[in-house]
């Protein structure tokens, strides 16, 4: 079953990362450092739909930056409810 995203802006963070992701280490580094819990939200939910990604190297790679997104996010959603 293929995943999809239903978010606009979600949708068009997945396709950057699936064209892109060769080259989007300083982006995502930048993108952490900016801690915006609706950045980590919609980059958490693209990520998600990669990680099964048929394309060579990109699976991996969207699952070892989720590796880094998830505890992030999960403080982002604490500090959100607090």
């Amino acid at each position: 079953m293929k995943r999809r995203v239903a978010e606009p802006l979600t949708t068009a963070i997945h396709s950057l990362i699936a064209r892109e992701w060769e080259t989007l280490g300083p982006f995502f580094e930048k993108m952490v450092d900016a801690s915006s819990f609706a950045l980590t939200a919609r980059f958490h939910n693209a990520l998600a739909s990669l990680r099964n990604s048929a394309e060579p190297g990109l699976a991996a790679w969207a699952t070892a930056k989720q590796m880094v997104i998830i505890p992030l996010f999960r403080a982002q959603l604490v500090a959100e409810t607090s």
